[in-house]
């Protein structure tokens, strides 16, 4: 993953018009570019998660949201052999490229059997208010097996899965 998230971030450094080759940098690039950024080459949400989502970054208030309405996990959730419980996660993160710090914030739903239909969810996260800086959106899903109570979390490469959902650069600050 770190040679895609590399690769990822050079082309959000490349899209820098502003500085000459050689000076170019993130702050002046498209971080925007990183929305759709899949976490596990070997599990893409697309293809993990089908179940319809939306989501939203509210800068003024610091927080992001994640709703996913009512859904059957038979039919819109791709899970591994075993797998009898998921947990949907979601993170949230203002990023300072210029001083290499970061406000992030994560949430994540309650272990849901992959056999029961599922009332609408959502993810509710907060960074700081009004902040400056990119705010970016992560949302997953990860799986696990409840045997006689014990939970085991499922760390199959092939089937957990997270990606960037949402970008809000510094181009969304200047609009405002």
């Amino acid at each position: 993953m770190t040679g895609r998230l590399n690769g990822a971030m050079v082309k959000v450094i490349r899209a820098d018009a502003v500085n000459p080759r050689g000076e170019r940098n993130v702050i002046n690039g498209d971080v925007s570019l990183l929305q759709g950024f899949d976490f596990n080459k070997n599990a893409r949400l697309a293809t993990t998660f089908l179940a319809p989502f939306t989501t939203a970054i509210d800068r003024p208030a610091g927080t992001f949201t994640v709703d996913i309405p009512a859904f059957v996990p038979a039919d819109m959730i791709h899970a591994p052999e075993g797998a009898t419980h998921f947990r949907l996660k979601a993170g949230g993160a203002a990023m300072d490229f210029g001083k290499m710090d970061y406000v992030a914030a994560r949430s994540e739903s309650a272990d849901v059997p992959l056999t029961k239909p599922q009332g609408p969810l959502q993810l509710n996260l907060a960074v700081t208010p009004n902040s400056t800086n990119p705010l970016l959106l992560v949302f997953g899903i990860g799986f696990m097996q409840v045997l006689n109570g014990i939970e085991y979390r499922l760390v199959d490469r092939a089937y957990n899965a997270m990606a960037v959902v949402r970008v809000e650069g510094y181009e969304s600050i200047m609009d405002a």
